[in-house]
């Protein structure tokens, strides 16, 4: 593909049996008033009939690129695997049980090339059910000046990350190590973001996010969450402290102004407190000592989830294999 005809936005795809879902998330992408885009689609070696309804789409529009894993490599890595693919100015993840109002990418392209300092732009999201019944709508307050109260948003406040399905300057993206390979490796890279540069905001609801029983923050156990992200690895990693160590490592990567890091840094003494993070780790380190813990300690965590963005519709799935969890982390 020449330089000339390289599409301005690339949107990528991961998907591992998204049956249930795909086609109208992809008909969401397409239908979109912005054409000057390439849709990726990264099949984990679906099982079900995703693969039989990407080629389907191929076939009938040409922005359509499919490609098939060889094997399920987990969430993290097939997500990276799209990351890379991006050849286009923006990049956009997408998600096989997500929609896009038509108007998303004209709205999100727009104020991105308005502001050229600017690294992401999303808009409200619309939270709903399993038939598209209406849950809640989302807005996350990133919109400041400062990198310190960005990455303090990103990293003190409960959310589902949603942010990180917007569109994103590929440039900013490749300064970023992408998703880490555990569960929550997506805050690291919208966290990364935060540091990069400035999010814009577009005020209505263009954005849908499903949100039910098979996705990954409800439907995973403990004990497979490793391999769940990354097929390769059998061991599971302690999360909170990869996740802390990883925020640190992003400060002094991408903060350079001293009082701005310092600032950053003060973030970072902050999430001790915030959230049951201080729980939360030791957790981790003694599930990581006592693996036989990890399912009855499960059971426990499911009956005190906290109160949330859609915790009306907590509907939590125990399957015993993470390969009967579709691809969507949160």
């Amino acid at each position: 593909m020449s330089a000339q005809s390289k599409p301005k936005v690339t949107i990528g795809l991961p998907v591992y049996n998204g049956e249930n879902y795909l086609a109208p998330a992809i008909e969401s992408v397409l239908k979109q008033t912005y054409g000057d885009f390439e849709l990726f689609i990264s099949d984990n070696a679906s099982t079900d009939s995703t693969r039989d309804i990407c080629l389907d789409f191929a076939a009938r529009d040409p922005r359509v690129v499919y490609h098939r894993q060889d094997r399920n490599i987990g969430a993290a890595l097939n997500h990276n695997f799209c990351g890379r693919r991006a050849t286009g100015k923006y990049f956009k993840f997408a998600a096989h049980d997500d929609l896009l109002e038509p108007e998303y990418l004209a709205r999100c392209v727009a104020p991105l090339e308005e502001h050229p300092d600017a690294v992401l732009c999303q808009s409200r999201t619309r939270i709903v059910g399993d038939e598209g019944e209406g849950i809640a709508v989302h807005y996350p307050g990133l919109e400041s000046s400062s990198a310190a109260e960005r990455f303090g948003v990103v990293i003190l406040k409960p959310h589902w990350c949603v942010e990180v399905y917007g569109l994103i300057r590929t440039s900013a993206l490749a300064r970023t190590n992408l998703e880490a390979p555990y569960f929550g490796g997506d805050k690291v890279l919208l966290a990364e973001l935060a540091l990069l540069g400035k999010f814009l905001h577009v005020p209505e609801p263009l954005f849908i996010n499903r949100d039910h029983a098979a996705r990954s923050m409800r439907a995973v156990p403990f004990h497979l969450r490793q391999v769940f992200q990354d097929t390769s690895r059998q061991r599971q990693v302690v999360t909170h402290w990869a996740l802390y160590t990883d925020y640190w490592r992003a400060v002094d990567r991408h903060v350079r102004d001293r009082r701005e890091k310092i600032r950053c840094y003060g973030k970072l003494l902050q999430w001790w407190f915030a959230n049951l993070h201080a729980a939360r780790l030791t957790l981790d380190v003694a599930l990581a000592l006592v693996p036989r813990a990890a399912e009855p300690i499960y059971r426990l965590r499911k009956a005190y989830h906290r109160k949330g963005i859609g915790s009306e519709k907590d509907r939590w799935a125990q399957p015993s294999d993470p390969a009967s969890v579709t691809a969507k982390r949160r």
